[in-house]
């Protein structure tokens, strides 16, 4: 897809016999400005007589290549670094080798018509010894929609190892609340959002006391009755050593949803984050 970078040779100053000819230059300016359309730009617009032009078009954050079978059979050094992918397994399994592992570099793929299914993976498999975390030397994508993420973390003795994400490509995944704070027995509160944004949220508590010694932590649901602003809550999954450190209640003022917290006794550091929310009739 890509030729390496290409200088001109500017030659010797004021010495006219030395460095590239103009036709020279020109080829070598066309090489750089073909591989950038072909990195930032759709690379199936480019074609072998006029190379894109007139067709392609750069895109500023990058392009997600929908290449053809044919490309990932003729990469057995593995795809490019850096590359972004879109594939389309809706004929069949396909393999991708993945490159060279290199330190701090990564590789994105995306499903983006669902056709990622256990019988119709994306099979990656490593160069050399490198590894996946986890799996060795293959990873098989089968989750429709996904957008999965490696990135090389580390080299343990010359061997590269890949860390990978793989999360939704759509749906509602916005943290309602994540917040750190110092309780005392006073009420604080803590504005979460916009109660028409929420139907259920899913929240993880944690206190733990001045001095160290005791600790709750929790998980909560919570539930909004949107026809009269009541807040239900339930308390679930509970650790603690001592009691509980602290209260939590939730109300709605001017229509936003709110946590009312405060500590049972001395102080408290206190985190609160949502893991998880829903909004009946969100795309």
């Amino acid at each position: 897809m890509q030729e390496y970078k290409t200088l001109i040779d500017t030659g010797i100053k004021g010495n006219s016999s030395t460095g590239d000819i103009l036709y020279d230059g020109g080829e070598k300016l066309n090489i750089n400005t073909n591989n950038l359309y072909n990195v930032f730009g759709d690379y199936r617009l480019f074609d072998e007589t006029m190379q894109g032009q007139g067709k392609q078009k750069l895109h500023g954050t990058g392009y997600y290549q929908k290449h053809t079978r044919m490309y990932y059979l003729d990469t057995p050094e593995g795809v490019e670094m850096g590359s972004l992918h879109d594939v389309d397994t809706s004929t069949g399994k396909l393999d991708i080798k993945l490159p060279p592992a290199k330190l701090g570099e990564g590789i994105i793929i995306i499903n983006s018509n669902g056709s990622l299914s256990k019988d119709t993976p994306v099979i990656l498999s490593t160069f050399g010894s490198d590894t996946i975390a986890g799996h060795g030397a293959r990873l098989s994508l089968e989750m429709p929609k996904t957008k999965t993420t490696l990135w090389c973390t580390r080299q343990d003795q010359g061997i590269g190892v890949w860390e990978y994400r793989i999360e939704s490509m759509f749906g509602n995944h916005q943290l309602a609340v994540d917040s750190d704070l110092m309780l005392d027995t006073t009420e604080k509160t803590i504005e979460i959002g916009n109660v028409d944004h929420y139907n259920t949220i899913k929240l993880l508590l944690h206190g733990v006391s001045q001095n160290q010694k005791s600790f709750k932590s929790s998980e909560m649901l919570i539930s909004i009755l949107h026809s009269s602003n009541e807040v239900y809550k339930t308390e679930y999954a509970v650790l603690k050593n001592n009691g509980d450190l602290f209260s939590i209640d939730f109300i709605i003022e001017s229509g936003i949803l709110k946590a009312k917290v405060k500590s049972l006794s001395g102080n408290v550091a206190f985190s609160i984050k949502s893991i998880g929310t829903i909004k009946v009739g969100a795309v």
